[in-house]
């Protein structure tokens, strides 16, 4: 299976089908790379011969036993008058006897899962979900120690100093740290070989260029940099309703569009 297709309404609805997760191989947004969807379509075929390989040498070998005890027919008076040795050895050589021949059995048919027309929706509703729960995770386990150490130097300045308070410059400095500090570990992991930051890889996702590739360092910087702007920006109701009609028609939230990226389901090992 190539490309999404009404497969299901032609005959080979009745045959096997490969991948046997009926995935195309172009949705970038399940496989890693190309390489890897036809990694799996080569592999169900290499699987498929050796075990028909296996099948076939065991009944060639029961075969050949059963032919050890043919008894090849002896040569009749009409033969040995014809003189011609030759063509009656011949003859003798391939001598068959039906009941020895074994057909071997087919294996059985898979009968094909029905693809549902809507197996999209539910795929990008499943990773709308894991992304939010990805970007809770993030904000839990990146961001908020961030937030804390800050404060944890704050106390340490104030101790040293004798201060009672910091200056509104240096809360803004510790906070634009901090923020500094989640986009630099969140674009170290999306562009490293792990493709998420800690939530997303407890919640299975993984973010690639549109050929499967790991995106570069620069990239993921900005990107999260737009995400947190995009992110935000919800709270202002509009561009939420704007995401919502647009996300029906590209399937790709804001930040994915401007840093050209592809977020989905890491496949399975």
């Amino acid at each position: 299976l190539v490309r999404n297709c009404l497969w299901k309404s032609t005959p080979f609805v009745n045959l096997p089908l490969l991948p046997k997760n009926f995935q195309p191989l172009n949705n970038r947004q399940f496989w890693n790379s190309e390489d890897d969807a036809l990694t799996a379509v080569v592999t169900d075929i290499y699987q498929s011969i050796n075990a028909f390989s296996e099948y076939a040498e065991s009944h060639s070998t029961s075969a050949g036993q059963q032919d050890s005890k043919i008894v090849s027919p002896k040569p009749n008076v009409a033969e040995a008058n014809l003189g011609n040795t030759t063509e009656v050895e011949k003859n003798r050589q391939n001598f068959v006897n039906p009941e020895t021949v074994i057909s071997p059995k087919e294996p059985p048919k898979k009968s094909a899962v029905p693809l549902e027309e809507n197996w999209r929706r539910q795929y990008y509703t499943n990773v709308i979900w894991k992304r939010g729960a990805a970007f809770f995770l993030d904000n839990f386990l990146v961001l908020f120690p961030a937030y804390i150490l800050p404060f944890i130097f704050a106390g340490v300045i104030l101790g040293v100093t004798g201060r009672e308070e910091l200056t509104e410059d240096e809360i803004t400095g510790w906070m634009i740290i901090a923020f500094i500090f989640y986009f630099v570990v969140c674009a170290a992991m999306e562009s490293s070989k792990w493709r998420g930051t800690f939530g997303k890889r407890i919640m299975k996702l993984q973010i690639t260029d549109r050929e499967g590739h790991p995106i570069s360092f620069f990239r993921a910087f900005w990107r999260n940099i737009v995400r947190a702007l995009v992110g935000y920006s919800y709270f202002l109701v509009l561009p939420l309703i704007i995401q919502y009609f647009s996300f029906k028609n590209t399937k790709k939230l804001f930040h994915d569009q401007l840093s050209n990226t592809v977020i989905g389901e890491k496949l399975k090992k």
